[in-house]
């Protein structure tokens, strides 16, 4: 929804008709009118809209759609009823083979890598009902309470969802009974404003030990956030008939928006899930990170196993490891695999993978990626945060360099950045794009680089 015209700027509030032309990398439909470039949330390249203007950023004015007056050929039905107004999904109106080819279309452009390098970009198998791991505010009032996203740009108003249409296959399942529960209960929902309340969130994981989509049966855990302990009577006897489930309470106090973990209670069930990637068997708390498409995880793990091509007799570094997740999936095929990581949790969660999978080539250690000193290794594996590499980090790789490096990617703009000041040494002999993240302008890289003494043809 546009927000009331600000005083001083006589274009705000204004309708224009735009015809969106592309969409930029935040998502937005782009368009141009009148020697100004617009955005437009949720327009699709080929649409013609009617766009009421709401603000201005960086010399691009932002429009809220109003109005489809020609829909594009790639529009289709988006599923969900809050699609438009919940800030999770910006894609479901956008035909699915379409964004996939976008994405892929936005990250060529962006690296400037030729074409030659590049392999078709991997879709999806399914587009929804494909994460592992949805998180839900509680809103309304006692009585009446309300499971939702935050509105889009809103951190105070709660869009209330039935289901989430790319959620676990078992959410809408558990949505129903734990809003029924929570209203019946008396308790009050978190003001995020006040800091008063006692309902949170909703934290809702499943995983599979299968290779494929989740499924509706798959084990689930469901976890009551709340801002004290006790109260949560009746829980388990609400959710008693979806089967395969656990059920946590956790408790966080902390005014921030962010959920932290003081008191952690398993009201029913195990407690964790089993998930399997890449070969490996993985023990899932509720604070666990791991991929949130276990389907195309698996698929982006093959691509780097596949590029990784070791024969046994390699050294494999694998900076930013988390939890461990390629570095397992490469131990089998490797003579060692050292995994860094700066989170302690992660690196404690990795060691214990290896354990429970039987790896012994593999060790975990705690530090930074920039300072860790690698000595001879045969293959460097990087997966950094959405900010790229750290300048010391593709300094220390342009002295010392690795006969090889697999840089797998989430943001197309550091990559691209990266990957301009690498080319003095390295030689790019791959790339491809794997969608993890449908209806959602986010998508993964993995791109090959060799030095530039070895046969780059060599591919």
């Amino acid at each position: 929804m546009a927000a009331p015209p600000r005083r001083g700027w006589k274009p705000y509030g204004q309708i224009v008709p735009l015809q969106i032309a592309s969409v930029g990398p935040a998502g937005h439909g782009e368009a141009t009118y009148e020697g100004h470039r617009y955005e437009v949330a949720t327009a699709v390249p080929g649409d013609r809209v009617e766009a009421r203007i709401f603000k201005r950023h960086k010399g691009v004015r932002r429009a809220a759609l109003e109005r489809v007056t020609q829909p594009s050929a790639e529009r289709v039905p988006a599923p969900c009823p809050a699609f438009g107004t919940c800030g999770g999904c910006m894609w479901q109106s956008w035909d699915y083979p379409a964004q996939a080819a976008a994405l892929e279309r936005g990250v060529r452009d962006l690296s400037g890598l030729p074409e030659e390098v590049w392999a078709e970009v991997i879709a999806a198998d399914n587009p929804y009902l494909y994460r592992g791991k949805i998180e839900l505010t509680f809103g309304g009032v006692p009585g009446e309470v309300v499971l939702g996203f935050n509105e889009r740009g809103r951190f105070d108003r709660i869009v209330p969802l039935e289901r989430c249409h790319i959620g676990p296959p078992v959410n809408a399942a558990i949505i129903e009974r734990v809003r029924r529960w929570a209203s019946a209960s008396g308790h009050a929902p978190y003001d995020q404003r006040k800091h008063a309340g006692f309902l949170r969130y909703l934290v809702i994981r499943q995983a599979s030990t299968e290779v494929g989509a989740l499924r509706e049966d798959d084990p689930w855990l469901a976890a009551l956030v709340t801002s004290a302990p006790g109260g949560a009577e009746g829980l388990v006897e609400a959710l008693a008939d979806v089967p395969n489930g656990s059920v946590l309470q956790v408790v966080s106090a902390s005014p921030a928006g962010a959920v932290r973990v003081d008191e952690l209670h398993v009201l029913s069930g195990p407690g964790r899930l089993d998930a399997t990637l890449g070969g490996v068997r993985y023990a899932l708390s509720f604070a666990s990170f791991f991929q949130s498409n276990q389907r195309m995880a698996e698929r982006l793990v093959a691509v780097v196993r596949a590029r990784a091509a070791l024969t046994g007799v390699e050294r494999v570094l694998d900076l930013f490891c988390g939890v461990g997740t390629i570095a397992l999936a490469l131990a089998g095929d490797a003579a060692e695999v050292v995994g860094v990581e700066y989170v302690a949790d992660a690196v404690r969660d990795a060691a214990e993978n290896a354990a429970r999978n039987q790896i012994t080539n593999a060790r975990f250690e705690q530090g930074e990626a920039e300072r860790y000193e690698w000595g001879e290794v045969d293959l460097v594996i990087l997966d950094p945060p959405r900010s790229g590499l750290h300048p010391r980090l593709v300094r220390r790789l342009l002295e010392q360099p690795p006969p090889r490096i697999i840089y797998v990617s989430c943001n197309p703009r550091a990559l691209a950045q990266d990957l301009e000041t690498l080319r003095g040494i390295y030689r790019v002999t791959f790339a491809q794009c794997v969608d993890l993240f449908p209806q959602t302008p986010h998508v993964e890289t993995v791109v090959e680089l060799k030095a530039a003494s070895l046969n780059v043809c060599d591919t």
